[in-house]
């Protein structure tokens, strides 16, 4: 079987390459977690990967399987420890993330002689930003991200949204192309775990349990999912205060002081529990009777709506990012900003067959991993990398 399995991955695998991802943590986050699963996947496949950070000890670390380097906070050092490690390492890639990371591993490989500096590529993560929702530096440094697009050998979005919305915006249509995260099935995988988790929280038998798992961002716009409930207490007889929502996903300190989450506090009740970062992902996923995506703006491809389908959940989702074309027909839909959709969508799905939706969760975790599967995945990287950086 191990022999069988070398002999699959060698059928893909090219030569071997020496990549280098950077990026500012690997603290909890939906870019950190696909870095991990990426550069993971690469040293499956044989290739050596290395992950640059300026702030270490990362909640993410203790996963990969990667050599870790720090970078110096300070623009000036971290700028010579970009330049030592290009020299001495001799990298085939260098991969980079975000903005700031982007900008700045495109700048440090210009010190170098085009036969000397690796292949440059930019990781896009996100769609639909809203500059409201952004300091005057941020929209400034997406604005230089894009005068200098042109520069880097390949640009690579998680969402063919982002993909049509970057191509629009200006950047080059030729450099810039689509791969999806990757799901790691194995992971999120149903755990009969509704009992236990119920225990925890202390939640009754006759509550439906809903959960949202995203942090506490304006752009996540939980004050949705809680006019949702608000809608369905006032209106729903059956489901009057039945529902309880966990909300999953860590807080910024100055979103912490901020009205927004002042306010979604306002409109917590008994039945809401925020529950900052939690690692048990899965086993809160797989006992909740659907999850939602909420968000208003600034989706990519949204991890937490693909983890839910592979852990067998039903999933609502604002139409947002490719939310779309992840649900496919195994889930809901709605408008942005559309309490009343959602409140109705939850009912629905609440109100489904139960032999039915389990049917349509079924199939939905299979179509999870026929298309965003390790293997699915690292055909469309290794595809796209060797056709455009040679």
């Amino acid at each position: 079987m191990e022999f069988l399995q070398i002999w699959q991955k060698s059928k893909i695998l090219t030569n071997n390459m020496k990549i280098l991802f950077a990026v500012r943590s690997l603290n909890i986050g939906g870019t950190e977690r696909q870095i991990i699963s990426m550069s993971n996947m690469l040293i499956n496949y044989g290739h050596e990967v290395d992950i640059a950070r300026i702030y270490p000890n990362g909640d993410l670390e203790k996963y990969t399987k990667a050599n870790l380097h720090t970078l110096s906070k300070n623009i000036f050092f971290r700028a010579i420890d970009f330049h030592r490690l290009y020299r001495h390492k001799n990298y085939d890639v260098a991969y980079s993330f975000l903005p700031n990371m982007n900008i700045f591993s495109l700048l440090i490989s210009k010190l170098f002689k085009k036969s000397k500096r690796p292949k440059i590529v930019w990781g896009i993560r996100s769609s639909y930003l809203d500059p409201k929702d952004y300091s005057i530096k941020v929209n400034l440094v997406y604005k230089l991200e894009k005068m200098l697009s042109g520069l880097p050998d390949l640009i690579i979005t998680n969402s063919d949204a982002a993909l049509n919305e970057y191509k629009k915006y200006g950047f080059p249509r030729k450099k810039i192309f689509s791969i999806p995260n990757i799901i790691d099935h194995d992971h999120f995988k149903n755990l009969s775990s509704k009992k236990t988790v119920y225990k925890e929280f202390g939640i009754s038998n006759n509550m439906k349990l809903i959960g949202i798992f995203a942090r506490i961002h304006p752009m996540k716009d939980h004050m949705n999912i809680l006019q949702a409930i608000k809608i369905i207490n006032e209106t729903s007889k059956k489901y009057q205060n039945k529902i309880y929502l966990i909300c999953v996903g860590g807080i910024a300190q100055k979103e912490e002081k901020n009205n927004y989450y002042k306010n979604l506090l306002k409109l917590s009740n008994q039945n809401i529990k925020w529950l900052g970062s939690r690692e048990d992902i899965p086993k809160l996923m797989s006992a909740c009777d659907l999850t939602v995506l909420c968000s208003d703006s600034g989706e990519g491809f949204p991890n937490s709506v693909a983890e839910s389908m592979s852990c067998e959940t039903p999933i609502i989702a604002t139409n947002i990012g490719d939310s779309k074309k992840i649900i496919n027909n195994y889930g809901k839909i709605v408008p942005v900003q559309d309490s009343l959709s959602l409140a109705n969508s939850i009912i629905e799905i609440l109100e489904m067959d139960k032999i039915m939706l389990k049917n349509i969760s079924i199939e939905a975790r299979k179509s999870i991993i026929n298309r965003f599967s390790e293997k699915i995945i690292y055909k469309k990287f290794m595809n796209i990398i060797t056709k455009n950086t040679n």
